[in-house]
């Protein structure tokens, strides 16, 4: 199936898709106006910092959480919401701003407030994809969603200059903040199934006892009293957690999710000291870094979706991040720039399989209440490693070079690939008749 007879067969997907790819390209706006705003306001590059800690932390420390609330409520209410929300506190930044009365402070509260929305958001768009479409499409799904993230952080960069040139900073911000409300309204008209818990009155007594426990009401709930309603939370929380941990392919692919997101991240912070330093070149040239990668993820959306959508996921985890880890771990002879740009679109090329097949292998694994608690947790443990990988890195590339830098981070990846994937759970030493290697179907 083609992309276009995909997005005409799936409408509900579609219209989120279709949401999400210009609310991407927002971001990619006010990711640059933001930090140019600090630095207009206050000169300051430490404050620089501390806003994109501001952004990262609460996603960190809520996902857990937000994932119990997304699996509790109707989750299309809940991205509307969440997008209604956050077109509200951005074009209040553009407002403040065209009226002189914006200040640093303004910009961290509305930056933290951004990202409590964005934890609702994420695990509630990665729990809604499989009640859109069918187990076996899932793959194609991600795959689009992966492009479709590329597509809108590359053009969205590529465009921000003359946004800001034509249209001034505030109304660049403007803009970004008519993206999220159009990720609202497409999510409005998203036909989305509504999920049957067991207290829905729709739902009988039989079929409530053979559902998920998560869903069931218990003769000691008293959803009416606070203190009972705080130990329904933690437990519901603590069944995403029990999942997880019974679930080994999913532990699994959660851990390494964080690993490999440990290893990439700081390739942004250290690339440019790699041109500047190692390459003798400029910023021209680090651009053509970045749009080289961003090229290699492009591509692999497309490739993913028209090749590789009925390939086993753990096939495309082992391909993706074997490509990824196998250019990075090549920056370490990368020394030139032509040689560079090609490691660069190899990774790029990594990286739509190995995030399709990731989200896939979780979603069909993962019964649909209890989707968002996990969805949760996989976004806490993968960036989570970010900041963790920032400070330990950016302390080692001070004393070593950044090709070594790269080169370990690289065998760091391709090293926690092989030592997960080859599991016994994963099944990869079996081979199907076709010559294709098989997922094995376990439940633990």
């Amino acid at each position: 199936m083609t992309g276009i007879a995909f997005l005409r067969a799936y409408p509900a997907f579609t219209r989120l898709w279709l949401g999400q790819l210009v609310s991407r390209f927002g971001d990619a706006l006010d990711a640059v106006a933001f930090i140019w705003l600090v630095l207009e306001l206050t000169g300051s590059t430490l404050l620089v910092g501390t806003l994109m800690v501001v952004n990262m932390l609460p996603s960190i420390l809520l996902n857990p959480f937000t994932g119990v609330w997304v699996d509790r409520v109707r989750r299309r209410p809940l991205m509307i919401a969440s997008d209604a929300a956050r077109a509200l506190t951005t074009g209040l930044v553009a407002v403040l701003y065209i009226t002189r009365h914006l200040e640093v402070w303004h910009l961290y509260v509305v930056t933290a407030l951004n990202s409590v929305f964005e934890a609702l958001a994420v695990p509630a768009r990665m729990a809604v994809i499989p009640q859109v479409v069918p187990p076996k499409d899932l793959v194609s799904a991600n795959s689009l969603n992966s492009l479709s993230s590329s597509f809108a952080s590359l053009f969205g960069l590529l465009l921000a200059a003359p946004v800001f040139q034509f249209l001034g900073i505030a109304w660049a911000i403007g803009v970004d903040a008519a993206t999220f409300l159009f990720a609202a309204l497409t999510a409005a008209g998203a036909a989305i199934p509504e999920l049957l818990r067991a207290s829905d009155p729709r739902c009988d007594r039989k079929d409530a006892a053979t559902r998920p426990p998560s869903t069931a009401r218990r003769d000691g709930d008293k959803a009416t009293v606070p203190a009972g309603a705080v130990v329904s939370f933690f437990r519901e929380l603590r069944e995403g957690l029990q999942l997880v941990a019974t679930q080994r392919v999913i532990l699994y692919l959660i851990v390494l999710a964080g690993l490999v997101n440990f290893a990439v991240g700081p390739i942004e912070v250290l690339m440019p000291v790699h041109v500047k330093r190692v390459l003798e070149m400029d910023v021209e040239q680090l651009s053509q870094v970045y749009l080289a990668f961003s090229a290699g993820a492009l591509a692999s959306g497309f490739l993913t979706m028209r090749v590789a959508r009925g390939w086993p996921e753990a096939v495309l985890v082992l391909v993706g991040l074997g490509m990824m880890g196998t250019g990075y771990a090549g920056l370490y002879f990368g020394r030139n720039f032509p040689v560079t740009l090609g490691l660069m679109l190899v990774m790029g090329l990594g990286q739509a399989p190995a995030q399709a097949g990731l989200q896939t292998a979780v979603q069909r694994r993962t019964p649909p209440e209890l989707m968002g608690r996990v969805a949760g947790l996989l976004n806490t443990f993968a960036l989570a490693a970010l900041p963790l990988s920032l400070a330990v890195t950016g302390a080692v590339a001070e004393v070593v070079a950044t090709p070594v830098v790269f080169g370990g981070l690289g065998l760091l990846v391709l090293v926690a690939t092989g030592l997960i994937l080859t599991r016994p759970v994963f099944g990869l030493g079996r081979i199907g008749r076709r010559g294709t290697v098989l997922w094995k179907r376990s439940s633990g």
